[in-house]
């Protein structure tokens, strides 16, 4: 038996708020990814979901919890056939278990306080994908790692200039690395990280990063 509850996990460089996934229960995991993995993307599509972060629960039952509208809050559940990329009908009322078979895949669009939610998408542990699972450090590159931890770090006016300062990063090179872990969904259209991207950066800072620079090429 499943269930996600979002809340408020801290705030960002910018003093933004930040959104996750405080608290689960009886799950084995959450994963934390993006639309575009295999399969995830096609799930989306169907559902018509624009946003880039994409939580996947695997399991093997959901209760259905919060299908009412209730403070501007409210979860709307819906099943796919992962086989032929179809919609099934569900059952909305409250409190119902749904047993999640091989080819079914429950999704839940979260809106809280009148705002969305990332995405969660229930499956059964079988149907997890390796290429899912969480980002690390040893999947980003030096520079990208340097642009997390200045993002978590600084505010907006000063990431770039204590990036070069703490790491010599070059402000070009700072700007393609944003937009690589824009993509990968590390830090929002805005430039503020994630709850992926605080999950991979951790507690490293730019000081321990400049400890670690790789050695410049010589020119030749």
């Amino acid at each position: 038996m499943s269930r996600i509850d979002f809340e408020q996990i801290g705030y960002d460089a910018e003093g933004e708020p930040q959104y996750g996934i405080r608290e689960v229960v009886e799950m084995s995991r959450v994963i934390h990814t993006t639309k575009k993995m295999p399969l995830l993307k096609e799930i989306c599509d169907l559902v018509g979901y624009t946003k880039r972060i994409v939580h996947v629960i695997p399991c093997d039952v959901v209760q259905l919890l919060q299908t009412e509208w209730n403070a501007g809050t409210r979860v709307r559940y819906r099943a796919v056939n992962i086989q032929t990329m179809e919609m099934v009908a569900l059952p909305q009322r409250e409190g119902a278990n749904v047993r999640i078979h091989s080819a079914l895949a429950i999704v839940a669009a979260t809106v809280q306080d009148g705002l969305e939610k990332p995405l969660t998408i229930y499956l059964r542990p079988e149907n997890i994908r390796p290429s899912w699972t969480d980002f690390n450090p040893a999947d980003l590159t030096w520079e990208e790692r340097v642009v997390l931890a200045a993002t978590k770090a600084y505010k907006s006016a000063q990431r770039i200039a204590e990036a070069h300062n703490i790491c010599a990063l070059g402000e070009d090179i700072y700007r393609a690395a944003k937009e690589r872990l824009q993509d990968k969904g590390l830090l929002d259209a805005r430039g503020a990280i994630t709850v992926i991207g605080l999950n991979v950066i951790g507690a490293t800072t730019l000081h321990e990063l400049a400890a670690t620079r790789p050695p410049t090429p010589p020119r030749t």
